[in-house]
């Protein structure tokens, strides 16, 4: 696994507030064709609809408004 993309999902469980409620609005608010795309029978196509749904996903938890606590200390850098 990429550093990178280690990075980010450290970040994503650590800091982003994953729901049932968040993960079934991002999903719902996928493109339609990924939706349907996941239930073809082509396996590129489904792994297509899969991909554009988990970054569909990903994308709508890093817009996720984490609340500041003012008395935490930040880091260094």
């Amino acid at each position: 696994m990429p550093i990178d993309a280690l990075a980010k999902l450290f970040y994503f469980c650590s800091h982003a507030r994953m729901t049932l409620d968040s993960i079934a609005a991002a999903i719902l608010s996928a493109p339609g064709w990924a939706r349907v795309g996941l239930t073809m029978r082509d396996e590129q196509m489904r792994e297509r609809a899969a991909d554009t749904i988990a970054a569909t996903i990903l994308d709508r938890l890093e817009k996720v408004e984490v609340p500041v606590d003012r008395d935490q200390l930040t880091w260094p850098f």
